[in-house]
């Protein structure tokens, strides 16, 4: 899923589109997409594209391209507090990323979901500022990290399960490893 389509989010859907790939692209502004879009993009014009954030799978790779930081934080914290996504991109520089991860901890999001989450997305190897050059790096990052979530047994509790027994029910230790692992443990 790609949130954005300015310059960079315009060159990166078209990198991955030529990829084996399924893209979900969104903003709130229709002007913004190309007229033609290729077959395995789909685009969605969302006023308020945090909305689209509840029930995305933990295997789906979000990146955040937007064109305002006040939507990239709403974004993120949203995906953080509310999914296990487990590959989440976001544009920006080192010191936006240093603000990001010290106004999470204000907002009660703990250091383990950091792992989740990378600014500035893309490969460190791979320079430029124009937005191709960008969207290489991104793409490149993208495609070279192994599938997720294959063969992999979660360790621990998650966030979003925490939250669910604190705030909405009581739940054993047994029934939130039984859910994290898909496994009766029973």
């Amino acid at each position: 899923m790609v949130f954005g389509a300015g310059h960079v989010g315009k060159a990166v859907v078209q990198v991955l589109s030529e990829c084996d790939a399924r893209i979900d692209w969104v903003d709130a502004r229709a002007e913004q997409f190309p007229e033609v879009i290729p077959g395995n993009v789909q685009r969605i014009v969302q006023a308020q594209p945090e909305d689209l954030i509840e029930g995305l799978r933990a295997d789906v790779v979000v990146l955040i391209l937007t064109h305002d930081h006040a939507l990239d934080y709403r974004l993120l914290s949203k995906l953080l507090d509310e999914t296990e996504v487990a590959s989440i991109g976001m544009i920006g520089s080192k010191t936006k990323s240093e603000r990001f991860r010290a106004r999470l901890r204000r907002d009660g999001i703990p250091v383990a979901e950091d792992a989740r989450w990378r600014c500035p997305v893309g490969l460190p190897e791979v320079s430029g500022k124009l937005p191709m050059e960008v969207a290489i790096s991104i793409a490149a990052e993208v495609l070279s990290r192994p599938s997720l979530l294959d063969g992999v047994d979660p360790v621990g509790v998650s966030w979003k399960s925490v939250q669910a027994v604190l705030g909405k029910r009581s739940v054993s230790y047994t029934h939130l490893r039984a859910h994290e692992t898909g496994r009766n443990l029973v």
